[in-house]
């Protein structure tokens, strides 16, 4: 008893030592020009900022387009002087002092010998120094800019862990896609600090130079998430101008070609892409106008005939990022996931594009503690309907930041997962026509109802061929071709009283078979601070039982089941390495993460039945039979020496009959410029809910891989291999022959940027 009151005596002293740690003043504003707002911490407004205001812990200030700020340390005399159009918070923690800069431009000055680490940290990089003079510019969307003036600066860039050492007359450029640069600039290059030029310093040791309010450069401009060229961000600088500019921004636009081949139904063709890129400040528009020419020059002109071949044409368009209160993307999604991901988890519309071209909706808003999101897998689809997800949460304040969320997911029509080329509801898989056009045979008899031998017709209007003559039923005299006329315009030549005719092909249309979720969750952020941060959440699901399925093996009827995951817990260290770590159980008849990365590989497969006739089996039916299990669900990420960036998770479940299912998912990434002419390389490997998804010799259904390279030729070309295959069971054995029966996605492709 005694052991136990000493241990929450301790624990008791601990909090209160954090909580004053977290209360006590860590700067006051010296200086305040224009209109300049402060936040505390524990508030939701911005009120006005004066001079001597003393900031704690997690306090922000923002200065206006017209407003300077000047902070000031009094117990090392350290001052970071704030330019217009930024937002700082500034933090205190275990002898490092933090200064956060989400965006504008800062001027650090620390005092040599001090003994506190000062950490400048901004979305894209890290900066530590002990002693020392330095401008920071950041841009969400363009990455940072550093430029030393007196001492040395270690610069870390937070996506791929490169780091650099910056002395005076530097430029460290640091990039969102985790690109770093080491520049020499001379000294009409690097911003002034024009107050000091103008102002002469104070003999006594305390005082410190004031600001006069002017600007030596424009503020940067921020731009949207996307990849640029290292040629571009190398800042364009008039030598002769007497106030030296900042680096430019990046241009408005790229224009990508790319020539190369592609598989597409199994046919190779020369593929020519026009790929155009537009910025206007956060919006962004993408397009990928390509063509595909067969052996013969001859182009598909399947991509260009309807209206909604040129939706297809749209890459994305986009309107902010989740990170902003207000986002929207269309067209190409590459990583979706709600909440914590119990239901929809990393999925992607571009798994088998180029050959299914899918345009995706994913939006979200905040007001205030309320945040809202939605997503559609595949806008043609609406009237399917296709697969679609929404999610709301509330958190209950700042000061008890607990957040409650919940997210219901609907795919109305998984059939709708199948390929219909034509769209007259008819799957290719059971379509004998299933091309848009389609060509006569030339022993067609002339003028039979209205075509000619060899005339192309458009084919969406025909879907059965019973004797396989390449003449649609609808159109042929002998339809089931044993030479007696049984289909003439004229009834009195109809010569056939028994017509053997196969039975009407499966019609997405008339069949529909719908699968639902619901779940909910709620989180709370235990620790907060620079090294560490801690998460702990709990998150429950269930199938909505509103119909029951059917076992596609068994033909037994059984009803969709529950999944939790609680506790949970995820991590990231030094923002460096991410943790995961989950403790499941389900009653049966639930899959954790059913809409995945391979969700469109499995939405839907094609099975023989017994009567030698094919049927498609969606995955509820396919999939989500399975017996109560428990077990552990654990991710990990982060980075190797710099040159690799692993992740991966790994699931392991059992029944009380000791039964196995194991999931498995790992990704490597290597960033461009850390092997010599490599323009980037990605690999992945999925396999989940298998029994041993570590039988690489033996693939699964559940089994995607792939992997992305990119070479550089040199004049800013970049020869790229993309490759992905998965797996289909066509003979409904139960085993996969990895020659037979793999679905491979093969591109080549050479792009140039200009």
């Amino acid at each position: 008893m005694k052991k136990n009151i000493k241990s929450i005596g301790i624990l008791v002293f601990i909090a209160i030592l954090l909580a004053g740690l977290n209360a006590q003043d860590v700067a006051t504003i010296l200086k305040v020009s224009g209109t300049v707002d402060v936040r505390r911490s524990d508030s939701e407004a911005f009120v006005t900022a004066v001079i001597g205001t003393k900031l704690q812990n997690g306090d922000i200030l923002r200065t206006h387009k017209d407003g300077l700020a000047a902070l000031f340390f009094t117990d090392d005399k350290s001052l970071v002087k704030i330019r217009k159009n930024s937002l700082v918070s500034i933090s205190q923690e275990f002898g490092i002092r933090s200064i956060k800069l989400d965006s504008g431009k800062v001027l650090v000055k620390v005092t040599p010998g001090t003994p506190t680490l000062y950490r400048v940290e901004t979305p894209t990089s890290v900066a530590s120094v002990k002693g020392t003079q330095f401008w920071v510019i950041t841009s969400p969307g363009t990455g940072d800019r550093f430029y030393g003036i007196e001492g040395l600066v270690e610069i870390v860039n937070l996506v791929t862990g490169q780091t650099a050492i910056m002395s005076a007359g530097q430029m460290v450029i640091s990039t969102p896609e985790g690109q770093m640069m080491v520049i020499p600039v001379g000294e009409d290059e690097v911003p002034r600090d024009v107050e000091e030029e103008q102002i002469p310093q104070q003999p006594q040791e305390e005082q410190v130079p004031e600001e006069t309010g002017m600007e030596s450069a424009q503020a940067q401009i921020p731009q949207p998430e996307t990849t640029v060229p290292e040629e571009q961000v190398v800042p364009e600088v008039t030598q002769k101008q007497e106030k030296p500019t900042e680096p430019s921004r990046e241009r408005p636009y790229d224009i990508g070609l790319g020539l190369g081949s592609v598989t597409i139904d199994n046919q190779i063709y020369n593929q020519v892409a026009l790929r155009p890129e537009m910025r206007f400040g956060k919006i962004g528009v993408g397009l990928d106008l390509v063509f595909y020419f067969d052996q013969n020059g001859k182009l598909r002109k399947n991509e260009w005939d309807e209206f909604s071949d040129y939706l297809d044409k749209i890459y994305y368009l986009r309107y902010g990022t989740t990170q902003d209160p207000f986002f929207i993307k269309i067209g190409a999604l590459d990583n979706v996931t709600l909440g914590y991901g119990i239901l929809l988890n990393g999925y992607s519309n571009t798994t088998e594009y180029p050959q299914v071209r899918k345009v995706g909706l994913y939006t979200g808003f905040r007001m205030g503690n309320i945040g809202i999101e939605g997503f559609v897998a595949n806008i043609k689809e609406v009237f399917g309907p296709g697969l679609m997800a929404g999610r709301v949460t509330y958190r209950l304040s700042e000061k008890l930041p607990l957040t409650f969320g919940g997210t219901l997911v609907i795919d109305g029509n998984q059939y709708s997962g199948m390929k219909d080329t034509d769209r007259d509801g008819v799957p290719d898989a059971f379509d004998a026509f299933p091309d848009k056009k389609f060509t006569l045979p030339d022993y067609y008899p002339v003028n039979a109802y209205g075509f000619n031998p060899g005339e192309e017709i458009k084919g969406n209007k025909y879907s059965k061929d019973s004797d396989e003559d390449g003449i649609p039923d609808e159109i042929d005299y002998d339809i089931d071709g044993d030479g007696m006329t049984d289909n003439y315009e004229d009834p009195s030549k109809n010569f056939d009283d028994s017509v053997r005719v196969v039975p009407d092909p499966f019609n997405i249309k008339e069949e529909r078979k719908s699968v639902s979720a619901i779940s909910v969750d709620v989180g709370y952020p235990v620790l907060n601070m620079s090294f560490l941060k801690l998460h702990v959440y709990a998150q429950a699901a269930s199938f909505i039982p509103f119909w029951k399925v059917t076992d596609y093996q068994t033909k037994k009827e059984f009803t969709p089941g529950w999944g939790i995951a609680a506790p949970g817990a995820r991590a990231n260290i030094m923002k460096f390495i991410n943790l995961a770590l989950e403790y499941r159980l389900t009653g049966g008849n639930f899959v954790y993460s059913f809409w995945d990365r391979a969700y469109d590989y499995e939405r839907v497969i094609i099975r023989t039945r017994d009567d030698g006739t094919l049927w498609p089996y969606t995955k509820d039916e396919v999939k989500l039979k399975n017996e109560a299990m428990q077990g552990v669900f654990g991710s990990l990420s982060g980075n190797i020496l710099n040159y690799v960036i692993l992740s991966g998770y790994y699931q392991h479940m059992f029944t009380k009959n000791g039964d196995v299912l194991r999931s498995f998912l790992l990704t490597a990434d290597v960033p461009k410029g850390k092997i010599p002419r490599l323009a980037g390389a990605t690999a992945f490997y999925q396999r989940n809910n298998d029994e041993n998804p570590f039988d690489f010799k033996h693939p699964s259904e559940n089994t995607i891989w792939g992997y992305r390279i990119g070479f550089e030729a040199g004049g800013g070309v970049i020869i790229s291999y993309i490759y992905q295959t998965t797996y289909r069971d066509y003979d409904g054995n139960g085993k996969i022959d990895p020659k037979t029966e793999a679905i491979t996605l093969t591109t080549i492709e050479t792009s140039f940027g200009f």
